[in-house]
């Protein structure tokens, strides 16, 4: 639903390319209870799972350099899609 593991490959690769960071820079996510006692949990993502979101990041920043080379940018499909209820 969010895509947490997206969003730690983003930020390590950003780290990595202002020298905020390199190859064993590890990520993790804190998330705080929004009522007290405010509990707090720490949460980190495989590297395999990072290495799979790696090459997916790399293939949406294809897609997305080509839609804005041609000016298309395509989201839903065109064909018609029959639901079952």
């Amino acid at each position: 639903k969010y895509s947490y593991a997206l969003q730690a490959s983003h930020y390590l690769d950003l780290a990595r390319r202002t020298g905020l960071g390199d190859k064993n820079t590890k990520f993790a996510f804190a998330a705080v209870e929004k009522v007290a006692p405010y509990a707090v949990g720490i949460y980190t993502i495989k590297a395999e799972t990072l290495a799979k979101w790696d090459s997916i990041r790399a293939d949406l920043f294809k897609k997305w350099e080509k839609a804005e080379s041609v000016g298309v940018y395509p989201c839903y499909s065109s064909d018609f899609i029959e639901i079952e209820a």
